[in-house]
C-alpha cells in the first residue's frame, strides 16, 4: 500500500511552491511578450498525433526553430499531462487547447492543475462564468484564451458574432482570443494591441484545409497583424 501511495504522489502535479516543481521548471514560466517579434515566439506548432513518441520525434526534428507547441484533445486524451511534462523538460512552452466548458468549480480545479503542470496558455469555451473560473484557477500563471467560434464553423457573416463573444470573454477576465486569420485585423482593431490573439488554421495555400473553414497563409496572417498575434500551424 505504501508503494502505491508513493507512486500516486509522484504522478500528482507538483504545486508551484513545492521543491519538486522548482526543480522540474528551474527556468520558471516567463511572461508572454506583448509584441512577439521573432518567428519562434509567434509560431505554434500543433502536435496532432496519437502518441507522445510521434509528437516528440517532430519536436526533435524541428529543434530550436520553434518554442511553442499546441497540445489538443487528440494527443492529450491518450497521453495526458505527461505530454506537458515532456515538452517542458525539453525547454518548450505549451499551449493546451482543450476548450474546457463545464461547471465553474470543475473548470477552476482543472485550470489550477493545468497551470501547476507548467502550461502557459489554455483555452475555454462557454460563458463569462467559465472564463472567470479558469482565470481564478490559473492564478495568473497562465493565459486563458476564449474560443468564440470553432474554425470549422461560421461563414462571411460570423465576424460580428465572434467579436461580440470575444468582448464578453475579455470583460470576464480572459487574456485573449482564438480567432481565425480572417478575423485578426478586425479583432486587433476592436480590442487593441494588448489582447493576445492566437490564430488556428494558418497554413500554406497549397496545404489541405482539413476541417477549417477560415484559413489563411502565414504571410497574409503576419501582414494583417505584423506585431501581435501568434499562429497555430499544423505540420
Amino acid at each position: 500500500a505504501s508503494r502505491e501511495s508513493a507512486a500516486r504522489a509522484r504522478l500528482r502535479p507538483a504545486p508551484p511552491s513545492s521543491r519538486r516543481y522548482r526543480e522540474r521548471y528551474a527556468g520558471g514560466v516567463t511572461s508572454l511578450p506583448e509584441h512577439p517579434t521573432s518567428p519562434n515566439e509567434r509560431l505554434i506548432v500543433a502536435l496532432d498525433f496519437d502518441t507522445l513518441g510521434d509528437a516528440l520525434h517532430l519536436v526533435g526534428v524541428i529543434g530550436e526553430s520553434v518554442l511553442w507547441y499546441k497540445v489538443g484533445l487528440r494527443l492529450f486524451v491518450p497521453e495526458g499531462i505527461a505530454t506537458v511534462h515532456a515538452l517542458r523538460d525539453r525547454g518548450k512552452r505549451v499551449f493546451l487547447d482543450l476548450k474546457m466548458h463545464d461547471i465553474p468549480e470543475t473548470v477552476r480545479s482543472a485550470a489550477r492543475t493545468i497551470a501547476d503542470a507548467g502550461v502557459e496558455m489554455l483555452t475555454v469555451q462557454g460563458d463569462a462564468d467559465t472564463v472567470h473560473a479558469a482565470v481564478e484557477g490559473v492564478e495568473g500563471r497562465a493565459s486563458v484564451l476564449f474560443v468564440p467560434m470553432l474554425s470549422s464553423q461560421g461563414d462571411a457573416e460570423s465576424e460580428a458574432l465572434i467579436l461580440e463573444r470575444g468582448k464578453q470573454a475579455l470583460e470576464a477576465g480572459a487574456s485573449g482570443l482564438i480567432v481565425s486569420g480572417r478575423e485578426i485585423e478586425a479583432a486587433r482593431k476592436r480590442f487593441g494591441g494588448k489582447t493576445l490573439l492566437v490564430s488556428p488554421g494558418i497554413r500554406p495555400s497549397s496545404a489541405t484545409a482539413d476541417d477549417h473553414k477560415r484559413t489563411l497563409p502565414p504571410r497574409e496572417a503576419v501582414r494583417l497583424d505584423p506585431r501581435g498575434s501568434r499562429a497555430a500551424r499544423r505540420c
